[in-house]
């Protein structure tokens, strides 16, 4: 899949458009994004001045918004449904989330 990885602490110039493995996780809600928001905190994190400091490369982004690709059994959740989610990573075209966080 496609996701935006930041490779330096350059701010959105770091950015770069690339390849990388898909989310798979059996006990996670797997998310095909619709729309991931940008905040300032997501400006402080391609700078490397943020609270939490991730080391290039990442995928930056907190905030998602799409529909449920899958979900573990159990989850209240299921393929096509909407669904949304405060999760790191998530500048991608599909994201990862644990089901426990979107009740």
């Amino acid at each position: 899949m496609k996701a935006l990885v930041a490779k330096t602490f350059s701010g959105p110039s770091g950015l770069v458009y690339a390849d990388v493995d898909s989310p798979a996780d059996p006990a996670s809600v797997i998310i095909d994004v619709g729309a991931a928001g940008v905040c300032f905190p997501d400006l402080l994190l391609l700078r490397g001045e943020y609270q939490m400091r991730l080391e290039p490369p990442f995928i930056p982004g907190m905030e998602v918004a799409g529909v449920v690709r899958s979900a573990p059994r159990g989850s209240g959740f299921t393929a096509g449904q909407r669904g949304s989610a405060r999760r790191r990573g998530v500048h991608a075209m599909s994201a990862r989330a644990k089901s426990r966080w979107h009740r």
